[in-house]
C-alpha cells in the first residue's frame, strides 16, 4: 500500500495522527506492508510534522522512501530507503539488481554534506525561504 502521508490529497489536510495509527492498525491486521513515500517532507514548514508512519509502525511493517532530488537538486537522482533491521539485506539486493547506481563518489559527497550538518543547515534555509515567500 503505496502512501503519501505528508503530502495533502486536498490542500491543507494532512493524515492526522489518529488516522495514521489505525492505518498501521489496519496494515497488521492484513499481515500488509506499507511504503511511505516522503519526498519532500524535510520541507514540512508551516508547522511542526507529524511522526513518519515508519517511527510509529511497532510491528514494522512500514518501509520508508524519501530523494534528495526535492531538497538539494533535481539533478542529483539519488534515494534512499528506510526499512526494518529484518530486510535491509533482502532489500539491498533487489535494489543493487534493478536500479543504476549512483556513482560512489556521489554518494559520499552526500553523504558527507550530511555529516557536516550542511544538509540540516540547507533545509532550515530553505523552510525559512519558502515561509518568507508565502506570508510575503
Amino acid at each position: 500500500m503505496p502512501l503519501l502521508p505528508l503530502t495533502p490529497a486536498t490542500p491543507g489536510v494532512l493524515l492526522t495522527l489518529a488516522r495514521r495509527l489505525a492505518l498501521l492498525e489496519a496494515a497488521d491486521q492484513a499481515n500488509a506492508w506499507i511504503i511511505e513515500d516522503d519526498y519532500d517532507g524535510e520541507l514540512f514548514y508551516n508547522k511542526e510534522p507529524l511522526p513518519t508512519l515508519f517511527s510509529l509502525s511497532q510491528q514494522q511493517r512500514v518501509i520508508h522512501v524519501g530523494t534528495f532530488s526535492k531538497t538539494i537538486f533535481p539533478a542529483l537522482r539519488l534515494g534512499y530507503f528506510v526499512v526494518p533491521e529484518h530486510l535491509v539485506e533482502s532489500v539491498d539486493k533487489v535494489i543493487n539488481s534493478f536500479l543504476p547506481a549512483v556513482p560512489l563518489p556521489v554518494q559520499a559527497a552526500v553523504a558527507e554534506f550530511i555529516e557536516n550538518g550542511h544538509f540540516a543547515t540547507h533545509i532550515r534555509r530553505s523552510k525559512n525561504s519558502m515561509k518568507n515567500a508565502i506570508t510575503h
